[in-house]
């Protein structure tokens, strides 16, 4: 039994080390069986008395061309022409489009508890599709608070808030070929003791 669990704990570690963020992903479509797996792993991270403050949102192809177009018209009036259209069509080619959302709160300490819960709901997410073979990237840039935005993708922001997006999809050349992230800090760079 201990050898086996050491395996078990081998292999979890495994995927938390080697896990990197996608940046190219090919055009091959993935199941929304491995979807819904990563999604039933998110929802199993802790969270303040149960709260379960999380939704994912399920973005289809004709959702993702608006949001490409929105960010391209943000480009464009900035006078960035060339990047717009070179935003829009990497856009495009991102198979998978998951947004998570996060319940709003009266209460900034149990909406702060919330947030850290639904990040962890994230982290969980990302970390069953790269044991998939499927690569992502969490994507929070300023696109994503806006209200056009919001209205895409169906959010009420009166009642929740985006986090991010989380783009997936099988990268290109493989996970093998994806760069490894290297850390600045080590563990006894972070690690503080108290007595």
């Amino acid at each position: 039994a201990a050898d086996n669990a050491k395996m078990d704990t081998m292999a979890v570690q495994n995927v938390l080390l080697e896990r990197r963020t996608v940046t190219a992903f090919d055009a091959t479509p993935i199941s929304e069986d491995v979807l819904r797996r990563a999604i039933e792993c998110a929802i199993r991270a802790p969270n303040y008395s149960e709260s379960e403050p999380w939704r994912f949102i399920s973005v289809g192809p004709e959702t993702a061309r608006q949001i490409a177009q929105l960010r391209g018209d943000q480009l464009m009036e900035s006078g960035n022409y060339e990047g717009a259209g070179a935003k829009m069509k990497r856009w495009m080619g991102i198979p998978g489009w998951c947004v998570v959302t996060t319940k709003l709160n009266d209460d900034p300490i149990v909406e702060r508890e919330d947030f850290a819960s639904t990040a962890s709901a994230v982290q969980n997410f990302m970390l069953s599709m790269w044991s998939e073979g499927v690569g992502s990237r969490l994507t929070c840039g300023p696109i994503t608070q806006t209200k056009e935005y919001a209205d895409l993708v169906g959010v009420d922001r009166a009642k929740e808030r985006v986090v991010g997006c989380i783009w997936y999809g099988f990268a290109k050349g493989g996970l093998a070929s994806v760069k490894k992230g290297g850390r600045k800090k080590g563990v006894d760079d972070v690690l503080s003791k108290v007595p």
